[in-house]
């Protein structure tokens, strides 16, 4: 196992994907994690921005899926602002991290930090870079909500 071979464990995010999984319906992301954690032993960086966008993209209810992963398991989170992308008559959310986090990804965050404690929280914004005092206020409103 790498984890045994490093010594650490391993810290595996859930990703933002675009399409769905195929031939898997049956077979959630939360029960995905859950099964990556009791085979692995691997901690979880949970990112709320992208639970929220698959859910947006694919269906799912984030607050079930936030509801069954596995407390210990979760030792970062994540929040990032992202947008809507228009083509073909569908809209599909992008993770960009060029935006304050939206009032869905700011309350899934809230309930996140107040599941998970003892994890430890990053504001993400990659690109489209506010001021550093507009940053500053960003996170501090975050924290003021958890």
């Amino acid at each position: 196992m790498v984890q045994d071979f490093l010594q650490c464990p391993l810290l595996l995010e859930n990703i933002a994907y675009y399409l769905p999984p195929n031939g898997r319906d049956d077979y959630s992301e939360a029960d995905f994690l859950r099964e990556l954690v009791s085979q692995s032993g691997c901690q979880l960086l949970l990112d709320v921005e992208n639970l929220r966008i698959n859910c947006d993209n694919h269906g799912g209810d984030p607050w079930a899926l936030l509801g069954g992963l596995p407390i210990p398991a979760v030792t970062e989170i994540h929040v990032a602002g992202g947008e809507q992308v228009q083509g073909d008559g569908t809209v599909l959310s992008v993770d960009t991290h060029s935006r304050d986090p939206g009032k869905q990804a700011r309350t899934l965050f809230a309930f996140a930090c107040a599941r998970f404690p003892d994890a430890i929280r990053i504001l993400e914004w990659d690109a489209d870079l506010p001021s550093l005092s507009e940053l500053v206020r960003t996170a501090q409103s975050l924290e003021s909500a958890v």
